[in-house]
């Protein structure tokens, strides 16, 4: 079939196909190029930048409870009070106190921690006493010399898990903070996606 063609329609076979190859080679190059143009700049610019930009959200998100557990952490009338050998007839104002800030910042709980006698301070009044043996959260944190640190943990009393801002009191070792529901955070992250996923 092929010998009996004419000249002029090989020719044209020939270079018809010759064209179609060029055009599905320089499709495939071409393809190639802008799916590699594509994730280079996914990678490089659109996923750096949201997840910055989930970084400072998180951020804006965790400032506010931070500046309250540091307010609460530098408070003249706990610092007092825990100087003093936390006298038990002004442990009803503490916990009243620890109540108010529990409420006012929409906190799951509120505490004061004393270094000096290991006694845990929530807004129903001592919850419980500390031990090195089944705490070491607290005493890794004072040993730590940090002045605050965020951890997740489960809540004790209401078996719910929560952002535990703790900072150092004036003492240097004692702890006062908030303890944060973890699905205001959860559904912070969750709020965020790229693209349609």
């Amino acid at each position: 079939m092929w010998k009996n063609l004419p000249l002029r329609h090989k020719l044209s076979i020939v270079i018809g196909g010759a064209l179609l190859v060029s055009v599905l080679i320089s499709t495939t190059i071409s393809n190639n190029a802008m799916r590699s143009i594509m994730t280079e700049r996914i990678e490089a610019d659109e996923i750096p930048a949201i997840l910055g930009s989930l970084a400072n959200a998180i951020e804006k998100e965790i400032n506010i409870p931070l500046a309250i557990s540091r307010a609460m952490s530098q408070n003249h009338f706990t610092n007092k009070w825990i100087v003093e050998g936390e006298p038990p007839e002004t442990l009803n104002d503490i916990a009243q106190y620890l109540g108010v800030m529990e409420k006012q910042n929409n906190a799951i709980t509120s505490f004061i921690v004393s270094g000096l006698t290991g006694n845990y301070y929530t807004s129903t009044g001592l919850s419980r006493t500390l031990s090195r043996d089944n705490d070491a959260w607290f005493y890794n944190f004072i040993d730590s010399g940090k002045e605050y640190s965020l951890d997740v943990d489960i809540d004790d009393k209401l078996n719910k898990l929560a952002l535990f801002i703790n900072y150092r009191t004036l003492d240097k070792k004692s702890v006062a903070g908030i303890g944060m529901d973890i699905n205001q955070v959860a559904k912070l992250v969750k709020s965020y996606q790229v693209g349609p996923s």
